[in-house]
């Protein structure tokens, strides 16, 4: 029971305590609720990565739409030669090799030279000029691309779910002491048990889960006033997350994003366990009817947002930060290792093939 709590059961001390108080069975057996002001859940909040550039960002604008397309095109225009050199060079034997035109246009597309133009016919060059155009369009619209995607930097934001969370070992939870939570989980059960015991008498479900995290020793209870001081530092070391209700997490983001003017938080997609918060009276209070008809009134006409807004400075500021950012930076080899990969490999492949035609010749020449 806490102090508010105490004092309104003290019919001596106090008629009514605004609160919001979470709703629980404990405290129930001692006050009265009045109508909920507030239905809110629990999160996570865990830390963001730090900016990091994407290596193989520079295949981003390859979708497999611009492959398709591209292909698609190739293969038109390979087909259109094939034709119009089958009906219209059939008396020119030199001109009916219609694989070199089309090895030409692979050329053209790998931005390669193409010599022994003086022979072509006239439509020949005019759908090499087509297609010329097109790879043009397609080359400047790649390297416009990857200059903007150079400038890009990703955010990571782990531990979106509850599963995540689990399956790091390395990740420690932080639960409120004696929060509403822990007591609705008591009141499951009809004898005290401590919320280990009570998690892991459940057959199955993640929070079976969550009971044996904890005596593995990966839960940790922090009060509510440690929060302040405590939990920014223990989740910016990066194996930490506090699991709590959403009003709290905003007021720390709120809070912390007052301080460094940064978003270093962010909050899981999943929520948990329905918190109602609500006003307490004294047991059977004369009062609860007209509580009762005003909060309504509060509820219905927004007013309780609204003052949460007001009350919390830059309670929206993090709500929903970007995963992504610019930056102006000179390039490093970290930015477009990548690259030089993809190089590598079609050197490597290369050269393979040169051999293996090397080899296939040496062969032909024995045989």
């Amino acid at each position: 029971m806490t102090r508010f709590t105490a004092s309104v059961h003290r019919s001596q001390e106090a008629d009514i305590s605004p609160g919001p108080f979470a709703i629980s069975a404990s405290r129930a057996e001692v006050v009265d609720f009045t109508w909920p002001v507030s239905v809110s859940y629990s999160r996570i909040m865990a830390p963001r990565g730090r900016p990091e550039v994407d290596p193989w960002g520079f295949l981003l604008p390859l979708t497999p739409l611009v492959w398709t397309a591209t292909m698609t095109a190739l293969l038109v225009l390979s087909t259109t030669i094939f034709l119009l050199v089958t009906c219209l060079a059939q008396n020119n034997v030199n001109r009916t090799i219609w694989t070199v035109d089309v090895y030409g246009l692979i050329r053209v597309l790998l931005q390669q030279n193409i010599s022994e133009l003086s022979d072509w016919w006239w439509w020949e060059r005019l759908v090499l000029a087509v297609w010329m155009l097109m790879t043009l369009v397609l080359t400047r619209s790649y390297a416009g691309n990857l200059m903007s995607l150079l400038a890009v930097r990703h955010i990571s934001e782990p531990y979106k779910t509850l599963r995540e969370v689990l399956d790091d070992p390395s990740v420690t939870m932080i639960w409120q002491d004696n929060s509403a939570s822990v007591q609705y989980f008591r009141s499951l059960v009809t004898w005290k048990l401590t919320i280990t015991t009570i998690f892991q008498t459940t057959d199955h479900g993640i929070f079976r889960e969550v009971g044996e995290a904890e005596t593995a020793g990966r839960i940790r209870f922090l009060s509510l006033k440690e929060y302040g001081s405590v939990v920014a530092p223990l989740l910016r070391r990066g194996d930490h997350v506090l699991i709590e209700e959403e009003t709290v997490i905003k007021m720390l983001m709120a809070q912390d994003f007052t301080y460094t003017g940064r978003c270093d938080f962010h909050t899981s997609r999943e929520q948990y366990l329905t918190i109602m918060l609500s006003m307490i009276t004294q047991k059977n209070s004369p009062l609860i009817p007209a509580l009762h008809n005003r909060i309504m009134r509060v509820m219905e006409a927004g007013l309780f947002d609204q003052w949460l807004k007001e009350i919390i400075p830059n309670s929206t500021s993090c709500l929903h930060p970007p995963t992504k950012i610019t930056v102006n930076t000179s390039l490093s080899i970290v930015s477009i290792w990548g690259m030089f990969m993809a190089l590598s490999t079609g050197h490597v492949l290369g050269s393979l093939v040169f051999g293996f035609e090397f080899l296939s010749d040496r062969l032909s020449l024995v045989s």
